[in-house]
Order: structure tokens, then C-alpha cells, then sequence
């Protein structure tokens, strides 16, 4: 799901909705390292919820910021269980799923 991943990549070990929040500054900058115009990237600050990325990204395997949204979760998962063949899965309010 998009807001727990966003919660991950930011460092957010515990995901669950009443232990944290996703900073939509941290996703905007993410947003805006991968080159997206801010006007694309401006309306992130104004979401209500995480799901509600993909009216701003296509969500699909190519999409820049989803690369990078899973290489920041694949990075905080790898610092904590380096031994471990991790695979990232983000998946839409519609179910679909893009693999790393």
C-alpha cells in the first residue's frame, strides 16, 4: 500500500495509522529528486491521503518516483536485515502491483 511504503521509505518502521503519518515534505523532495516539474510536485503537500499519489504519477514499474519510493523502502529494510532477499511490492488502491 502506498502510505505504508511511504512511511517505510521515510524510516517509519511501525506503519500501522496510529503510530505514524507519512510526511508529505519528505515525499515531495523525493518527488522533486527525480526531476518532476514543481508543479507536479506541489500538489503532494496538499493529499489527504498517500493513495491519491497515483492521480499525480501513472502508477506503473517505469514511473520514476515509484523507483524511487521502493529504493528508499528497499534501502531501510536492507539496513536492518542485510542477509535477506527482500523484494519490494507497491501496490495501488486498486490492487495493482509493481515489483522490485
Amino acid at each position: 500500500m502506498l502510505g505504508k511504503a511511504c512511511k517505510l521509505a521515510q524510516g517509519e518502521l511501525d506503519t500501522h495509522s496510529g503510530k505514524s503519518s507519512w510526511d508529505k515534505q519528505f515525499i515531495y523532495e523525493l518527488a522533486m529528486g527525480c526531476g518532476y516539474p514543481p508543479e507536479q510536485c506541489q500538489p503532494i503537500l496538499d493529499l489527504n491521503l498517500a493513495r491519491r499519489l497515483t492521480e499525480l504519477f501513472p502508477f506503473n514499474a517505469e514511473e520514476a518516483f515509484y523507483k524511487a519510493l521502493a529504493a528508499r523502502c528497499y534501502a531501510v529494510c536492507k539496513a536492518i536485515i542485510p542477509a535477506v532477499r527482500l523484494e519490494i511490492l507497491l501496490i495501488d488502491a486498486n490492487d495493482n502491483i509493481i515489483s522490485w
